[in-house]
Formats: structure tokens, C-alpha cells, sequence
């Protein structure tokens, strides 16, 4: 009882209370205390219930999530796709923005009204009920829609689209109907048989050949030789007045103020403006440069296909001052993709040319993950 009486007292000293006077007092300040760490303990399980919960909680979303958002996503109508998590079959639906392969046959997807399928090899993803995302390979929907691509947004019309996009985001070739290609600012008419090459010109094929998936190098025909779009054949009629040429703007001035918008964050517009220096000034100090930034800010925009492409270019055109950044560049955009094995052939070709670079084991880290 002494040592209660003493442990009391040393406890209601500690409080700043008074030395109890009664032997009751001992009672009810041991009653007291006793609520206290009941209190306490109490709180203590709570808190670990709630963390508990909280972890279960959040393995419960990483697997239920993807098919939460797929059943309110885009029905699998032929074939089945390969995701993330497995593969989804006929019946079943993708979730939009989910990146999707079809399996060993075609695939089809139902899209708002519109049938949207892809061969073997391709890789997309559906961005809403109007557009898709295509990363590579062939893809055909049946009626108008729009397709993002690294060449630049492809509208098909009311008779649909069949397009195929080269693995390296390089070149895009029309096998069906007459596309509409829309890049910075402008539309261009590609027909049957057409490809268009990145940041190059379309060039009409004599037959429609299947794209080679390898990085396309343009060549003097590609660079050269203009197909005039339907307005500009005979038809007839009287032709349209020609418009205006638009004055030139220095290659210079043109690199600065894509950089000005990179700095500034403005991420989108400079991706923009790299492009237009390229197009206008494809030969230039100042367009090989920009390739490497607009990689860079493709990138930073999560676009990895992009990216590849434009440090694909410069790759396959020599040696240059940016040549570590651009075989890095592609190292990481094969990463993020998740193509490991063309990932590891990149590291390799980035040590044999750079056998001393600074990035050398930023590309070994990602392939050791």
C-alpha cells in the first residue's frame, strides 16, 4: 500500500497536484490513473486497426482498380487483348487510357459506334470515344475517328481507316481509305498506298508495301518529290488561287523560341515549335539540335513513342555533339515502354559509340531494375 501511496504521489507531483491527504484519496487517484492508460491503450489499437485497414485497403485498390475502370471502359468485341494485369477477352472491356496489345489474332474493340481493331504487334489505347492512341502497328476503324500518332493526329472519315504505324514511330502508311494527317497547324491528304515520315513529306507509294518495323531514314525521294494534294490535280474546273507564301523564320530564331517554351513549361506548344524548325530548316545545325529537345519534351509529356522517334533521328544521322544524349534518350523511351529487349540492344549501341559516357550507368540502372 506504501509503494501505491508513493507512486501516487509521485504521479500527482508530476501533474503539479497537491500530496493526498486521505487514504480514499490513494483509491481514487489510482482509479484515475487506471482511465487513463485504459484511454491510452485504446487509442494505441485504434490507430493500428486504422493502418491495418489502410494497408489492406490499398492492395485491395491495386487489384480491383483496372477492372473497376474496364467494366465501365470499351467492350471487347473479336479476339482478346493482352494488358497489364493478363489478358482481356471477347465480353469483357479495357479501360480507357489502359495500354493494350492485341493477342495472337486480331482484335476489336467496341468504341462509341465504331469498330476499332488491331493486328498482332500493334499497340494502342483508347483515349475517348472518338480517339485512340497509336504507339505501333496496324490499326482499321469503321467509320470517321481520329488517331494520335507520333507523325501527328490521323482523321479518318465516314468510310474509316486502316493505318499502319512503324515500331520506332518514324513513318505511317495509309492501306485504306484516304486519311486526313493533321501537324502543326496544318492537314494534309494522304490516300491509299501513302506514307508520311516524320517531319518529312508524303510520298506516294507505286504499290502499298507492309511497313518495315526499323527506324525509316528518309531518303532524297522522300525528301524531294511532292504529291499534289487533290486540290491541286485536274479536275476541270477553274483552280484555286495559290495562298500566300508565309514568310521564312530563321532557324535561329525559331530554336530559341521553342526553348523559351520548354523553360516556361509550356511543354505542348514547344513540342510544336521544335517540329515547325524542323520542318522548315530540316537541314540545319539548329534542326539536328532540336531533335534532342524535342525527344526530351516529348518525354516530360509522358509521349515515350515520340520521344524514341525524334532520338531515333538523330541517332541515324551520324555522329554529332548530342549523340550520348540522344543514345540515352532512347535507352530510356524503350524503357518506359517496356521494351526491354530493344532497351538492352540500345545500351549496347550506346556504350560501343560512347564507351566513356556519363550515362552509361543511368542505362545499366534502368536495365538492373
Amino acid at each position: 500500500m506504501a509503494d501505491d501511496r508513493d507512486a501516487v504521489t509521485f504521479a500527482l507531483a508530476d501533474l503539479g497536484r497537491a500530496e493526498p491527504l486521505r487514504a480514499d484519496d490513494v483509491a481514487r487517484a489510482r482509479s484515475t490513473f487506471a482511465g487513463f492508460h485504459a484511454a491510452r491503450r485504446r487509442r494505441r489499437l485504434r490507430a493500428v486497426g486504422v493502418a491495418v485497414c489502410s494497408m489492406a485497403a490499398a492492395i485491395a485498390l491495386t487489384f480491383m482498380v483496372a477492372p473497376l475502370l474496364r467494366g465501365r471502359g470499351f467492350e471487347v468485341v473479336e479476339g482478346d487483348f493482352l494488358v497489364q494485369q493478363g489478358r482481356v477477352e471477347a465480353g469483357n472491356r479495357v479501360a480507357s487510357g489502359e495500354w493494350i496489345e492485341p493477342g495472337s489474332t486480331r482484335a476489336c474493340l467496341e468504341v462509341g459506334a465504331r469498330r476499332v481493331c488491331g493486328e498482332p504487334g500493334a499497340r494502342l489505347r483508347v483515349l475517348n470515344d472518338d480517339r485512340v492512341e497509336l504507339e505501333r502497328g496496324r490499326l482499321s476503324v469503321d467509320g470517321a475517328f481520329e488517331v494520335e500518332t507520333a507523325i501527328g493526329v490521323v482523321r479518318g472519315h465516314a468510310e474509316g481507316l486502316d493505318v499502319v504505324m512503324d515500331a520506332e514511330g518514324q513513318a505511317l502508311q495509309v492501306e485504306g481509305p484516304t486519311i486526313t494527317l493533321m501537324r502543326d497547324g496544318g492537314e494534309i491528304e494522304v490516300q491509299r498506298g501513302g506514307r508520311a515520315t516524320h517531319g518529312g513529306a508524303v510520298a506516294a507509294l507505286a504499290q502499298a508495301e507492309p511497313i518495315v518495323v526499323a527506324p525509316d531514314v528518309p531518303t532524297e525521294r522522300d525528301a524531294t518529290e511532292r504529291v499534289p494534294p487533290p486540290s491541286e490535280r485536274p479536275t476541270g474546273r477553274a483552280p484555286r488561287p495559290p495562298k500566300p507564301a508565309a514568310a521564312v523564320v530563321p532557324a535561329g530564331e525559331m530554336l530559341a523560341s521553342a526553348r523559351e517554351l520548354a523553360s516556361g513549361g509550356k511543354l505542348a506548344a514547344a513540342a510544336t515549335a521544335y517540329q515547325r524548325l524542323l520542318d522548315a530548316h530540316p537541314s540545319s545545325g539548329e534542326a539536328r539540335a532540336a531533335l534532342v529537345s524535342l525527344g526530351r519534351v516529348q518525354a516530360s509529356r509522358g509521349r515515350h513513342a515520340a520521344a524514341l522517334a525524334a532520338f531515333t533521328r538523330y541517332v541515324a544521322g551520324g555522329a554529332g555533339p548530342l549523340g550520348e544524349e540522344a543514345h540515352f534518350g532512347r535507352v530510356a523511351a524503350l524503357d518506359a515502354m517496356g521494351r526491354d529487349a530493344e532497351r538492352d540492344r540500345a545500351i549496347a549501341a550506346l556504350e560501343s559509340a560512347h564507351p566513356n559516357s556519363v550515362y552509361l550507368p543511368k542505362a545499366r540502372a534502368l536495365a538492373a531494375k
